[in-house]
């Protein structure tokens, strides 16, 4: 099967390998501060009619004012709002690793939901979550909007470190902006948990040298093990089940 899948292959794709298994329980986390929490507001109320209404939104506060966090419990009870406040240190902003800190909330007090999604504070959803349990029929692990090829935005020294070969240093680089596990599937639990402890690496994260101009942290970790495990479909018109909010403001 081709990495690339048009409409008609796909529909064939799911009928053929669906499971019928009904994905009751969701959580969705994102990490926020003051200054992205326009952004957050907007991120959160694209979800409020693609998902089921017990989801479990999860806010890693790392620089909201009270008032702020007032607004979200008031303005956007539609969802369970849960609420954890950590401070990054330098490092674990420019490295990244501020999602791993999240991952591993998710980890240990959501550890038996079905899925779990990470959306950046700037990420929109699209697909609700009928459409978004027919993608994890196919694969236990999506990123979004694949990019250019692997080697323009992974140092070597990541790819090296995840065996990648040289077909997949040449395929496109896939986003983490927004990431989905389906952790009722042991290949998409064992993945993130994978992710979780690649990402507290220093030395595959944020190899010496390297700035966002070179590599993209912990996004080149999600998109190198997405090759490595072999989760690297990509749909025709279905990679876009997110966008970016820039995305969809340069195109009204």
């Amino acid at each position: 099967m081709s990495k690339y899948l048009e409409e008609q292959q796909y529909e064939d794709y799911y009928h053929n390998n669906k499971n019928n298994y009904q994905r009751k329980k969701w959580v969705v986390a994102t990490g926020t501060c003051d200054r992205f929490f326009y952004d957050t507001q907007q991120m959160i109320y694209s979800l409020r009619t693609l998902l089921p209404r017990d989801t479990v939104v999860i806010i890693y506060d790392n620089g909201l004012t009270e008032n702020q966090i007032d607004i979200i419990k008031t303005k956007f009870d539609f969802f369970k709002i849960v609420y954890f406040r950590h401070i990054p240190t330098q490092y674990e902003r420019t490295s990244f690793q501020i999602k791993s800190i999240a991952h591993e909330f998710v980890k240990k007090d959501y550890n038996d939901f079905d899925v779990y999604m990470w959306l950046d504070s700037k990420t929109t959803l699209k697909y609700n979550h009928i459409q978004l349990s027919r993608m994890l029929d196919i694969e236990p692990v999506w990123g979004y909007n694949p990019i250019d090829k692997e080697s323009t935005w992974t140092d070597v020294r990541t790819m090296d470190a995840l065996s990648l070969s040289v077909e997949d240093r040449n395929s496109a680089h896939i986003q983490a902006s927004a990431m989905m596990f389906d952790l009722h599937d042991s290949r998409g639990k064992s993945f993130f948990y994978e992710l979780i402890d690649l990402t507290w690496n220093i030395n595959i994260i944020t190899p010496e040298g390297t700035d966002r101009s070179n590599h993209r942290q912990d996004q080149s970790v999600f998109s190198c093990l997405l090759k490595k495990r072999g989760f690297y479909k990509i749909i025709s018109h279905w990679e876009n089940w997110a966008m970016h909010h820039n995305t969809i403001y340069l195109a009204q």
